[in-house]
């Protein structure tokens, strides 16, 4: 199912010359590139709306940062795709280049049709109902792409992989308080430094849920739709694929913090960065040390 994640592989075999044995490498670069192109479009955001560029340096300094970096994973150039795409929507309101970016984005990960789905929302809450068509581009695309997949190999590339568990609904925060109470268990009987690490992370997260849903009121921005979505994701499933170790939590929570960003961005309230702090304090004091400089 990694087939329907192209655009990062092959932007990485075009940079490496079509050398297998530089591909590696390529990426790395993509990852690096990934990381300090995103924060410096959270650095144009914040000077547009009047607060300090240093607020990007918690974008860079999160948590899926050295983890993505140090197992070469798509995030951070993922982000940068949805940052520049949300960019060019918000501030520059050009609808049209904007949808022409999140096809990008859709290509590199395929949960970037989140995104996609909570402009295209907006637009319709905003009463812009012409524009709408901008927004089927990036389905368009992922469509194309799955039907040359199809004709590849006569069958789709699924969002959900084989070996992954299937998706459950449950009472709220029914899967996020399980998966504390299992780690808080094995931490019973043989304490490890990775499971304290799962556990800090899922109770950054929880509270991230809690601040962003919070935060939902009147529908101001797309972010606020995105948000909640992705609360959603974390409070009613029970087996969410991104549950399952230490470096899938990092990953697949990225884009919740990244809506609180924005959260404190269009409203100035710094209830919205509590967990954001949080994740990257974490990141660049505990984490780390956890999974890295182990004896």
């Amino acid at each position: 199912y990694r087939y329907q994640r192209i655009l990062m592989p092959l932007l990485a075999w075009t940079l490496s010359g079509g050398s297998m044995d530089r591909v590696p490498y390529a990426i790395v670069g993509l990852n690096v590139f990934g990381v300090a192109l995103g924060a410096f479009i959270v650095a144009l955001y914040c000077r547009h709306f009047g607060v300090t560029p240093y607020l990007s340096l918690l974008y860079a300094c999160a948590l899926w940062s050295p983890i993505s970096l140090s197992r070469s994973t798509i995030e951070p150039f993922y982000l940068f795709t949805l940052l520049a795409g949300f960019y060019v929507y918000c501030i520059k309101n050009k609808p049209l280049l904007s949808a022409l970016i999140f096809s990008t984005a859709v290509l590199t990960r395929e949960l970037a049709i989140l995104s996609v789905i909570s402009i295209a929302l907006f637009e319709i809450l905003q009463g812009k109902y012409k524009r709408i068509i901008y927004w089927s581009i990036p389905f368009i695309a992922y469509a194309c792409w799955q039907g040359f997949i199809y004709y590849r190999f006569r069958e789709f590339s699924s969002a959900v992989g084989p070996m992954a568990k299937p998706y459950e609904w449950g009472i709220p925060f029914h899967g996020l308080l399980a998966k504390i109470w299992e780690h808080i268990e094995t931490l019973r009987t043989n304490f490890n430094t990775e499971d304290v690490g799962k556990v800090i992370v899922l109770a950054i997260t929880g509270s991230a849920v809690v601040i962003t849903l919070s935060g939902i009121r009147k529908i101001e921005n797309p972010f606020q739709i995105l948000g909640a979505i992705y609360s959603v994701l974390f409070l009613f499933y029970t087996a969410p694929r991104g549950w399952t170790d230490f470096w899938g939590y990092t990953r697949h929570t990225a884009e919740l913090f990244i809506c609180l960003i924005f959260f404190y961005l269009y409203t100035k309230q710094k209830r919205f960065l509590f967990p954001v702090i949080a994740n990257s304090l974490f990141a660049c004091i505990v984490a780390y040390t956890i999974m890295f400089i182990r004896k």
